[in-house]
């Protein structure tokens, strides 16, 4: 039987960007890489009218099916929205825990990398603040804010002002203005009072903390890629002799130590 189910548009695009994302750590590539390939189709997805819906033939999501070892239908139907069109709910199976976690949203703080961003454009010596405790780029989850910060780096450590013009010529000159979702997002996200409270809901004096949450969040995100690895190797782990389990469970000890550490500063 030929099953079609009908999805949000915003519920689809990220059921589906999510498991594009996971899918690309798995393979190897960095948090940033995958987060931008996983954006792209979210984005393409999300082009579609606001509140429209769309039919989407379950047996296109076989291949997922098989990675996730849920049905097509599932994961349709549970991950991705809750509104279907199927001839009987009956005989639904148990959920499988490994097909959900893979289609979690990491931890993420897209509202303090927003207000690191503005407040960095109308101060730009914050800068300095942020790049003391990150040590990447990739402490930004969403692609385009990592874009963004990574271009006011090199602006700042070259002399120059963060400003709208110089912004948007140093990333229209790397190839990257389109991949930030070009100068009308720019213009939404810069092209504001400085931010305060009572029009914003956060404040350049407050700005040691959004940087606290970001980093929280991406030690988390960090530890999840981590320990996905060391399961996978356990998985696959047949002789005592292969270092590849050891290197794994070596490569998660500086990101607990940073929890770690983290947590006993915050109880103290």
């Amino acid at each position: 039987m030929s099953i079609k189910t009908r999805l949000t548009v915003n519920s689809a695009a990220i059921a589906f960007g999510e498991f594009i994302r996971r899918r690309r750590v798995k393979e190897g590539f960095t948090q940033v890489e995958a987060a931008g390939k996983a954006e792209m189709y979210q984005s393409q997805w999300s082009r579609i009218e606001r509140g429209r819906t769309f039919l989407y033939d379950a047996k296109e999501l076989l291949n997922i099916s098989k990675v996730l070892k849920i049905s097509s239908t599932e994961i349709l139907k549970r991950a991705a929205g809750v509104l279907y069109d199927e001839d009987s709910k009956k005989g639904e199976k148990e959920e499988k825990e490994s097909g959900w976690r893979a289609l979690r949203i990491p931890p993420q703080a897209i509202q303090a990398e927003v207000a690191i961003l503005r407040i960095i454009f109308h101060n730009n010596k914050a800068i300095q603040k942020v790049k003391k405790k990150f040590s990447t780029e990739e402490e930004f989850y969403k692609r385009s804010h990592h874009i963004i910060y990574k271009t006011m780096l090199k602006l700042f450590s070259e002399g120059k002002p963060i400003d709208l013009i110089i912004l948007v010529e140093e990333l229209r000159n790397r190839g990257k203005l389109e991949d930030v979702g070009g100068i009308s997002y720019l213009n939404a996200l810069f092209l504001k009072e400085p931010p305060t409270i009572q029009n914003d809901g956060y404040s350049p004096d407050n700005l040691n903390y959004y940087i606290e949450i970001m980093y929280e969040k991406y030690l988390l995100r960090s530890l999840i890629v981590r320990a996905q690895h060391v399961v996978e190797e356990a998985y696959c782990y047949e002789d005592f002799k292969s270092k590849s389990l050891e290197r794994s469970l070596q490569e998660l000890i500086p990101t607990i130590s940073k929890i770690l550490t983290l947590s006993n500063k915050k109880s103290s």
